[in-house]
């Protein structure tokens, strides 16, 4: 704890004014005296524990009081430990610290300060006026408002901001605020939708800020210079999202080849609906090692030997998407049989997403997307070819958690029965079957049966089997947020029943557009919490919010 005391220590006194002017700071001078301070934050108060030196005499023991910042003198207790053993003693109640190393041969070790018991010790003496006071550090009130909090823990608080409030309101604050919208914590994702933010601005926002991972430009224009100011800037981004954006009259396969071999990092790349053929661009993603994730849908020129390609340099490949792009067969982009099949004999091992067009795919085709045994989220378009007997197969993908099935109308209501009654099946989340007559009641039956723990948004578009009350069999599904029965056979007086029995956690109903608007409201009466949309296609997703003024 404290030296033995000495003539050349006798009757100091330190104070820190005093510590200030001799040129040494409080710690160092206290530790002369052979002291070793530690700050201990009490358990039941957010206050940090002060330590008080009492004058040292020759040949006395030193005194040390530990207290509280909000305690009087007639309440500090002092403990003197090496005249314990000899002196008559009293019961006092001793705040006790952890351990202190001493140079003399006081006790080395005392409890933390949340251990309060008796303990024997001498009466306490009255301070002379030469005690000393040596506070660690001054006493700091907890925060009163927003801009006493910490700088880390406003970053916490501003991360779970939008972009739009992080980039035009948090800088308006104040300074401080202005300063921390700047963090590089703040600037790992950007995204941009239309023409709200002209690029030039973007372009700013690239080169302050070259620590940002995500991109995604959803319909801008002008995005050649943002994605040449990403490659010289920004080079080691994770994720790139450009969808339906435009380009002008540059050929966009030299600038989407420019960014995959300056951005070797990605691991996310998606480019739907991005009209472009390159052969050495398929090539190039080779150089990707990192790449799990690659959307071509909506790009009618890809080929099928582009495909291969793909799938024999991204072997590592976790989710690919290719609807849409098989539409142009003079352009050789419609995939065979034997094309999917040796694709899938490269990915199979990894593969954990799958959305394509099976448009003029046999059962041998589904039969290898069987095999890619890890798939969880499986959405296959115009299923014109499937089979019964195949389609019984697909409890084989036991992880499944998402499955979308389009216009599968070779499969019959004892099919979706069979189907969904096995416990491979149990963990669906998302289900869609858009274009599937023949569910009937039987199918919706067994959805409802074995699928309800877990469904959370079920499509019966088109599905023109589905009649009068059979929506009522729906009830069970508790969790449902979504549902989709547009262009279903399900008269009005039956869908004005529908807030009865639907899922009260429902949040988004799709009805065809021809419905009446006497049913419309209704719903929209009973059911406030739903957005109601309005779809005018059977095969596309022509959407609208109804909204009666």
């Amino acid at each position: 704890m404290f030296t033995d005391s000495s003539s050349d220590i006798s009757k100091t006194s330190v104070y820190s004014s005093r510590s200030r002017r001799s040129g040494k700071s409080l710690s160092e001078r206290i530790r002369e005296l052979g002291v070793t301070l530690k700050s201990e934050q009490l358990s039941d108060q957010s206050q940090t524990l002060q330590i008080m030196v009492m004058k040292i005499e020759r040949n006395e023991p030193s005194n040390l009081a530990i207290m509280t910042p909000n305690l009087n003198l007639e309440q500090i207790i002092y403990y003197q430990p090496e005249l314990l053993p000899d002196q008559s003693t009293a019961y006092k109640r001793i705040y006790k610290i952890e351990q202190f190393e001493t140079k003399s041969g006081g006790p080395k070790e005392l409890q933390r300060i949340s251990d309060i018991e008796e303990k024997e010790s001498v009466p306490p003496r009255e301070p002379s006026e030469e005690s000393i006071w040596a506070d660690e550090e001054e006493h700091k009130e907890p925060p009163k408002e927003i801009h006493d909090l910490p700088e880390s823990t406003l970053l916490e608080i501003f991360s779970y901001l939008n972009q739009k409030d992080r980039l035009l309101h948090v800088p308006r604050v104040c300074k401080s605020w202005y300063f921390l919208s700047k963090d590089p914590t703040f600037w790992k994702e950007l995204e941009f939708k239309g023409d709200k933010v002209p690029a030039p601005m973007i372009i700013q926002l690239l080169q302050q800020h070259p620590s940002i991972e995500r991109l995604r430009l959803i319909s801008v224009s002008d995005v050649v210079e943002i994605l040449q100011e990403l490659c010289r800037c920004n080079n080691e981004i994770k994720e790139l999202r450009l969808r339906n954006c435009n380009v002008g009259n540059i050929d966009f396969s030299r600038i989407i080849l420019h960014v995959v071999s300056c951005c070797t990092n990605l691991e996310i790349l998606d480019i739907k609906g991005m009209r472009f053929t390159s052969e050495r661009f398929y090539l190039e993603l080779g150089r990707l090692k990192k790449l799990k994730s690659i959307n071509l849908s909506g790009n009618k020129l890809v080929r099928s030997q582009d495909l291969i390609t793909l799938a024999v340099n991204c072997r590592t490949l976790q989710d690919l998407r290719i609807l849409d792009t098989n539409l142009d067969s003079t352009q050789g982009a419609v995939l065979k049989d034997d094309d999917l099949i040796f694709m899938l004999s490269h990915l199979q091992r990894n593969l954990h997403t799958l959305k394509m067009d099976m448009h003029q795919l046999g059962n041998i085709s589904y039969q290898a997307i069987l095999k890619c045994s890890k798939l969880q989220c499986l959405a296959l378009k115009n299923c014109l070819l499937l089979s019964s007997e195949v389609f019984r197969q697909f409890p084989a993908l036991r992880h499944l958690k998402k499955l979308k099935l389009t216009r599968a109308i070779n499969i019959k209501a004892d099919d979706f029965q069979f189907l969904f009654i096995s416990k491979n099946m149990r963990f669906i989340e998302e289900l869609d079957l858009n274009g599937c007559w023949n569910i009937g009641e039987v199918g919706l039956k067994a959805i409802a049966g074995r699928l309800a723990p877990c469904l959370r948004q079920l499509s019966i578009k088109n599905c023109k089997s589905i009649k009068q009350n059979e929506l009522s069999i729906l009830s069970p599904c508790t969790k449902l947020t979504y549902l989709n029965v547009a262009h279903t056979n399900v008269d009005p007086v039956n869908l004005a029943q529908l807030p009865g029995y639907i899922s009260r956690n429902l949040r988004e109903l799709v009805l065809t557009w021809d419905m009446s608007k006497k049913t419309l409201r209704h719903l929209q009466k009973s059911l406030p919490a739903v957005t109601i949309k309005l779809s005018f296609s059977e095969y596309q997703k022509d959407e609208r919010i109804f909204e009666d003024f």
